[in-house]
């Protein structure tokens, strides 16, 4: 998930996300604490977003499909 955000962000920002990151790198802000928090606080509220939107959109798409398999499934079992 983190590689797939910095991917995105490179492709919608292009050079500038490098140049920045560059910049970044050569004041050496990235091994600040401060820094770090917000980052890993950033990922971390992008990626449980990222799997409630995932997992809602499969509870519409295949929630009534997964209660019929989950049905017959239980048939299965009482019938052993």
């Amino acid at each position: 998930m983190p590689l797939a955000t910095l991917v995105g962000v490179t492709i919608i920002n292009g050079g500038a996300v490098l140049a920045y990151v560059l910049e970044l790198l050569a004041n050496s802000s990235l091994i600040k604490p401060g820094f770090l928090l917000w980052l890993f606080i950033i990922l971390l509220v992008s990626q449980v977003i990222t799997a409630f939107f995932l997992n809602l959109h499969i509870r519409l798409q295949y929630g009534r499909y997964l209660k019929e398999l989950k049905k017959i499934m239980d048939d299965l079992e009482t019938e052993e």
